[in-house]
């Protein structure tokens, strides 16, 4: 049933509870505080060395340059130092393409909506600030990984 727009006739309008007082919410929150050793552990152990980043940063020069790479039975190639001249998508779901100079049209991952959010903005954020991108593609002709520095 779509809400009202306007108040019904013999309704009658409630008062915010005044029994919460907020006034001093800011001196009763406590600070952020570090975490201990045992939390730091734990932490580092739920992250797997799949979900860091493989690949350190370029150097100042970096020319264009493609790899293909074998690990755990996937292959992906690499492609490095290069643009993303342009983006385009369609009203449907997670259907977006990134324009890399000298390559052409590329789609991105569209298996998740978190991994599909992740690349647009990566690819999005490449092409306004013209900085040179390193990214993955595998046997399916979709980028899988993003590096942007």
């Amino acid at each position: 049933m779509p809400r009202a727009s306007t108040p019904r006739a013999g309704s009658t309008a409630v008062a915010p509870d005044k029994t919460v007082d907020l006034s001093d919410a800011a001196t009763t929150v406590p600070a952020p505080r570090p975490l201990t050793e045992l939390e730091q552990t734990t932490v580092a152990a739920s992250t797997g060395a799949a979900d860091k980043p493989a690949l350190l940063p370029p150097a100042a020069s970096v020319g264009t340059a493609t790899a293909v790479v074998a690990a755990g039975g996937a292959t992906g190639t690499w492609t490095s130092g290069v643009k993303v001249n342009a983006l385009w998508a369609q009203f449907a779901t997670r259907n977006a393409y990134m324009s890399v100079e000298g390559v052409g049209w590329v789609k991105i991952f569209n298996a998740s909506d978190a991994a599909f959010l992740a690349l647009t903005t990566l690819a999005s954020q490449a092409k306004q600030t013209q900085s040179q991108i390193v990214y993955r593609t595998e046997a399916d002709g979709m980028v899988h990984e993003i590096y942007l520095w």
